[in-house]
């Protein structure tokens, strides 16, 4: 072996990380024993996002009161699932932002993501204060199925026999005189 080739071999093993950049992640070679190696690592705005984090964005999104910003987050043939039935995501949210002139969210808990990271679920205590003034609280669990980092369907789970109970004025049903 000419010594050239023995120089550059034994300077290719004390720098064993060369790193390059590109516009859209880092392309890191590593020579490690004479093989080099190659891989990528993408950059933070290229992972996918987490249904955890889209479950957070769309929690922070409600008290702001705007259909199209919590729209945004819902995929264009999405769904919502209440103890009423299905609903288009955008006749649930104006409803929604309609009935309430304000919006509190207390998160209890939010579980942790499925195995392949497609749905979350959170535990949640709503205070909405109606156009009538009346202020109903009450416990809600809310659960999301996404794909490709959008809402595919939400579930929204709660006792509406307590709320219907505690504030009978709100819901525009006759009474059948039982409790």
């Amino acid at each position: 072996m000419p010594l050239f080739s023995a120089f550059c071999l034994f300077t290719n093993l004390l720098a064993p990380i060369h790193q390059f950049e590109s516009s859209a992640s880092s392309i890191v070679e590593t020579v490690q024993g004479g093989i080099l190696q190659t891989h990528i690592q993408p950059d933070e705005s290229e992972l996918p996002i987490s249904s955890d984090q889209i479950l957070n964005t769309f929690i922070e999104s409600i008290p702001n009161r705007s259909v199209e910003q919590t729209a945004r987050l819902f995929a264009i043939n999405a769904s919502i699932i209440t103890p009423g039935g299905p609903l288009s995501v955008k006749k649930f949210l104006e409803d929604f932002y309609t009935e309430n002139t304000q919006i509190q969210i207390n998160v209890i808990n939010i579980f942790s993501q499925s195995a392949i990271g497609r749905s979350s679920a959170a535990y949640l205590r709503l205070s909405e204060t109606k156009k009538t003034g009346d202020v109903v609280i009450f416990p809600c669990a809310a659960i999301i199925d996404c794909s490709d980092g959008l809402i595919q369907q939400l579930t929204i789970i709660f006792d509406v026999l307590a709320i219907y109970k505690s504030f009978p004025h709100l819901f525009n049903t006759e009474s059948t005189g039982q409790d």
